[in-house]
C-alpha cells in the first residue's frame, strides 16, 4: 500500500506545517484516514464539501491529505461542481458534506450527477446509534429523513453504505471500484458517524481485486447486414461521447448524414459535410426537412434516451424509417417512440459501431450534403451576421462573439437551464467531443453550470466558461469559491432582469398574470464585491472588447450582458409543446 499513502499530485497545494500524516509511516489509523487512502486508490483527485460538525473528522483528514479538498458555499454547488470535475475529467470525484441539511441540500446535486454519468463518492454524517430519537442537533436518521431518499441503494443513487464502525470500509472500496470502472458513471453515499470517523482501524486496508466491465450480449449479425445493407442516419448522444472516432467512421463508410441531440453536440465535427444539426429543444428547425429528403430506412440512436429535450417527441425525426436505439442499458429507456418501430440492441456504442463499419461494405461516393447546396445547416454557419439592435444586445451577436472568442480556441462552454443554453444550443459550432456540456434536462436544475464550471476548471486547469440566465446566476452559483481557489471561470450572464424561458413561454401560451420579472441587477458589481473581476455590457459597440478581456483575465471573471429581452429564444417548439400537451395518454 506505499504507492497508495505516498502518491500526492505534483499540483497540490502543500500541506501546512501543523497538518501530519496519520502515523510515523504514512499508513492510517482512524477511519477518515482509511477513506482518503481509498480515494487515492480510487483516483481521485479532488474533493469538493461544506464542513459541519457530523463530518468534522472526515474533512479534517481530507485537508490534511494533499488531495486537493475545495470548501464550496453550498452542497448544492459543492455536487454540481464535483458533477462537472468527473466528466471534464473523466474521474472519480468526493464530496463531503455534514448531518441534516447538509445532506439534504445535496440531493438534488446528487440526482444531477446521476443522470449526468459522472462518478462521485459522497460522504456525508450520519447521526450515532445511541442519540437517534433524542433530538440530537440536526439528526439524520430513519426518523428523521426518509430512507429511501438518500439511505436507500438504487433510488436516488445506486450505492449506499452506513458506517458506525470502520471494520466494513473494504466492502465500499469494492463497491466503489466496481461501481466507477462502469462508463455509464457511478454515485455513490457513505454516511459516517462520528464516533466511527475517529474510530481507529483495526486492520491495514489493502485493494480490491481490480474490477472488470461486465460483458455484454454478443451482438446480432442479422440486424448487423440489414443496417449495412439499407440507407442510414445516425442520432448521437451522450452516451457516444467516448466513441467520437467510431461514430465519424461509420458515417463515412455508410455515407450516413448525423444530427445530435444538445448534450450529444460536437461529438461529430458540426462542419463536416454530412452534419444535420441538433435535434430537441433549440434545435436545427432544417433537421427534420433534411433527413426526410435523405429518406433512411433505419435511424441508428446511438447512446441516447431521446426523451423531451433531446427530440421534443417529434416523430419527424424518423420519416418513415425503423429506430434502432443502442445502449448499455436499453431496457432502462423510456419509450418515447411507437414500439411497433423500436429495435433496442444492449452493446457499447463504439463496439456497435465498429461492428457495423465491418459489416458494410466500402463506399465509394463522396459525402452527401443534406442540407442545401450551399454548405451546411444555416444555423450552423458563421457567414450571416448575427442581428443588431440599437440599444441591448442580441443573444445572437453575443454568441457570435463567444465562438470566436472561446469556442474556438478550445475552452470549455456550458450552457445552463433556460434560454441560454437554448442560444447556444442553436448557434455555436463546436468539433470536439466534451467542449460543449448542457446538462440532462430531465432534471433541468437552473445554476447546474453556475456551479459546474468551477468544478470543471479545478479539475482541468482549462478556462470555463458558463453562459448563464441571470435567474440562474441569482439562484445558484460559487463564484466566491472560484476566486478562493483562483478557478479558470468566465460567467457570462445573458441579463434580461427575468426568467426569460418562463416570461417568453407565459407570453407565448397567452398567460398574462404569471409574473416572471426581476429585479435588475448589476453582475459586474456582484463580482467586485466577492472578488472576481467584473465587466458590463450595456450596448452592443462594447461587446467585443469585454469578451476580449474577459479571455485575459487570470482567474474569475463575469460579463454582464445587457440582452434584448424581446428577442426571442429558440424555444418555440417548447412552448407549443406545453399549450397541446394532452391530459392522458402521452408517451414517457
Amino acid at each position: 500500500m506505499a504507492d497508495v499513502s505516498d502518491q500526492a499530485e505534483a499540483s497540490a497545494p502543500a500541506r501546512p506545517a501543523d497538518l501530519r500524516p496519520a502515523s510515523p509511516d504514512g499508513a492510517a489509523s482512524t477511519l477518515a484516514q482509511g477513506v482518503v487512502m481509498m480515494l487515492r486508490a480510487l483516483g481521485v483527485k479532488e474533493t469538493f464539501g461544506v464542513s459541519g460538525g457530523g463530518i468534522v473528522y472526515m474533512w479534517d483528514a481530507l485537508s490534511a491529505s494533499g488531495v486537493p479538498t475545495y470548501h464550496c458555499r453550498h452542497e448544492t454547488g459543492a455536487l454540481f461542481a464535483a458533477c462537472e470535475a468527473s466528466i471534464a475529467a473523466d474521474r472519480p470525484v468526493a464530496v463531503f458534506v455534514t448531518t441534516g441539511p447538509g445532506l439534504t441540500n445535496s440531493l438534488t446535486g446528487l440526482m444531477a450527477a446521476r443522470y449526468e454519468g459522472a462518478k462521485v463518492l459522497l460522504i456525508s454524517g450520519y447521526t450515532d446509534p445511541a442519540y437517534v430519537g433524542r433530538f440530537p442537533i440536526q439528526e439524520t436518521s430513519p426518523l428523521s429523513l426518509p430512507p429511501q431518499t438518500l439511505h436507500t441503494p438504487n433510488q436516488t443513487v445506486q450505492g449506499v453504505t452506513i458506517l458506525d464502525s470502520p471494520q466494513s470500509l473494504a466492502g465500499v472500496w469494492e463497491a466503489c471500484a466496481a461501481g466507477f470502472a462502469r462508463s455509464t458513471g457511478y454515485v455513490h453515499h457513505l454516511a459516517l458517524t462520528v464516533p466511527a470517523q475517529r474510530g481507529h482501524l483495526p486492520v491495514p486496508l489493502s485493494a480490491p481485486p481490480r474490477a472488470t466491465a461486465a460483458d455484454t450480449p454478443a451482438l446480432d449479425q442479422a440486424l448487423l447486414s440489414r443496417l449495412a445493407a439499407g440507407r442510414c442516419a445516425l442520432w448521437i448522444g451522450w452516451g457516444a461521447r467516448r466513441a467520437a472516432a467510431a461514430v465519424a467512421e461509420l458515417s463515412e463508410r455508410l455515407d450516413a448524414p448525423v444530427m445530435s441531440t444538445p448534450r450529444g453536440k460536437g461529438i461529430f465535427p458540426e462542419a463536416g459535410p454530412r452534419y444535420l444539426g441538433v435535434t430537441g429543444l433549440g434545435g436545427d428547425p432544417e433537421v427534420a426537412d433534411a433527413l426526410r429528403r435523405h429518406d433512411p430506412d433505419f435511424v441508428i440512436a446511438l447512446g441516447s434516451r431521446l426523451g423531451d429535450g433531446a427530440s421534443c417527441y417529434d416523430e419527424a425525426y424518423l420519416a418513415r424509417a425503423q429506430l434502432i436505439q443502442v445502449d448499455l442499458a436499453p431496457d432502462d429507456l423510456p419509450h418515447v417512440y411507437p414500439a411497433d418501430r423500436l429495435i433496442r440492441v444492449e452493446a457499447d456504442v463504439a463496439a456497435f459501431a465498429y461492428a457495423l463499419v465491418e459489416a458494410a461494405p466500402a463506399m465509394c461516393a463522396p459525402p452527401t450534403n443534406m442540407h442545401h447546396t450551399g454548405g451546411p445547416a444555416p444555423g450552423h454557419t458563421p457567414s450571416a451576421p448575427p442581428p443588431r439592435t440599437e440599444r441591448l444586445v442580441h443573444p445572437r451577436q453575443l454568441l457570435h462573439e463567444i465562438q470566436s472568442r472561446f469556442v474556438d480556441r478550445g475552452d470549455l462552454v456550458m450552457g445552463d437551464n433556460g434560454n441560454a443554453f437554448a442560444w447556444g444550443n442553436r448557434y455555436l459550432r463546436f468539433s470536439r467531443p466534451g467542449q460543449w456540456r448542457v446538462s440532462n434536462l430531465y432534471l433541468g436544475s437552473m445554476g447546474h453550470f453556475a456551479c459546474g464550471a468551477v468544478g470543471a476548471a479545478l479539475a482541468t486547469g482549462r478556462r470555463a466558461v458558463a453562459l448563464v440566465g441571470d435567474g440562474a446566476m441569482l439562484m445558484q452559483n460559487e463564484v466566491s469559491t472560484a476566486v478562493q481557489y483562483n478557478a479558470s471561470v468566465v460567467w457570462i450572464v445573458l441579463n434580461d432582469a427575468s426568467y426569460g424561458m418562463c416570461r417568453q413561454g407565459t407570453k407565448a401560451l397567452g398567460l398574462p398574470y404569471a409574473d416572471s420579472s426581476l429585479p435588475m441587477t448589476d453582475f459586474a458589481q456582484y463580482a467586485e464585491a466577492l472578488g472576481a473581476r467584473g465587466l458590463r455590457v450595456t450596448a452592443p459597440e462594447a461587446l467585443h472588447d469585454a469578451l476580449r478581456e474577459a479571455a485575459t483575465v487570470q482567474g474569475p471573471c463575469i460579463v454582464d450582458v445587457l440582452i434584448d429581452p424581446e428577442a426571442l429564444a429558440p424555444t418555440q417548439r417548447r412552448f407549443a409543446g406545453l399549450k397541446h400537451v394532452p391530459s392522458a395518454g402521452l408517451r414517457h
